[in-house]
């Protein structure tokens, strides 16, 4: 036997140098390409839009954010029954009470919640959307 391998174990193999590098990338495509005039309009439309949906959508979500607020609120507001009841040694009607409206409170906002994401997923841009 030429070389014994302990049991449960792969013989290591053998270095061989350096290691591989991963392939070149593919060059862009160059002007010269000979790209049609409708390509190159093309083109130009998806630079025009990229340039315009980020600003747009940063102003669609700055309408939202008395929405967002709020709702963080109501969020926090969630975590206050039971402390409040705790602290001030509330009866238990009262305490019942509060933990009802907590309850409704989060049944709003989960659907305030499920609204907004409709809203974002939604979105178009009013000058497109016209166009």
């Amino acid at each position: 036997m030429s070389n014994p391998v302990p049991f449960g174990r792969r013989a290591a193999k053998p270095e061989t140098g350096r290691p591989r590098s991963p392939p070149a990338r593919p060059a862009p495509p160059s002007e010269a390409a000979g790209l049609s005039a409708e390509a190159d309009r093309f083109r130009a439309s998806l630079a025009a839009e990229r340039r315009g949906g980020p600003a747009d959508f940063d102003r669609f979500m700055r309408a939202q954010r008395v929405q967002r607020v709020m709702a963080a609120g109501m969020q926090l507001a969630l975590l206050l029954p039971g402390a409040f009841c705790f602290l001030h040694d509330a009866p238990r009607p009262v305490s019942a009470g509060l933990e009802i409206l907590g309850l409704v409170v989060g049944v709003w906002l989960k659907q305030e919640r499920k609204r907004r994401l409709k809203a974002i997923a939604g979105w178009r841009d009013e000058d497109q959307a016209s166009a």
